[in-house]
């Protein structure tokens, strides 16, 4: 048998196996006590998602938005994606008649409100009907270290 191949494979097994014997489990610490992550809610303006006047909604806009544990203690959002979707017409090219569709504008946020630009329009623009919507949101804890996903927020103006 030739010397090359045989020596190939020693060396081969040698650097493969050396990592797997270097690792080793920790030991948990004693009395630590596991970190469980919080139950979060979102919160505009301090209200939860549901049906609101459109005046209220104006009011809330304004307030930010907030995330809150199952124990009261607050999180301050740092990024959301805000969405309005409104009723609307279009005409119709194939029937000749006016038909209802739905607009649909969104916008991500990294803060924990509506910047300049939108919240004015927004706030002109609310009508019956429209729906706003806070995805994606994400909330940070006291440290500001560990960032947590906050469910998603729906409110429709009645």
């Amino acid at each position: 048998m030739p010397r090359l191949p045989v020596c190939a494979l020693m060396l081969f097994a040698l650097l493969t196996f050396q990592p797997a014997l270097g690792q080793h489990r920790r030991k948990p610490v004693s009395g630590a006590k596991p970190r469980a992550n919080p139950i979060l809610r979102t919160l505009l303006g301090g209200m939860g998602s549901g049906q609101y006047s459109a005046d209220t909604v104006r009011v809330l806009l304004q307030g930010g938005l907030g995330s809150v544990d199952q124990f009261s203690q607050t999180y301050p959002v740092v990024y959301f994606e805000f969405g309005l979707q409104s009723p609307d017409t279009s005409f119709n090219d194939s029937t000749g008649m006016p038909q209802p569709i739905e607009d649909y504008v969104s916008f991500p946020f990294f803060s924990n409100h509506l910047d300049t630009l939108w919240l004015p329009r927004v706030i002109a623009g609310l009508a019956p009907g429209d729906t706003l919507y806070f995805d994606h949101i994400i909330a940070l804890d006291r440290a500001k270290k560990i960032r947590y996903g906050s469910p998603p927020m729906k409110i429709t103006v009645r």
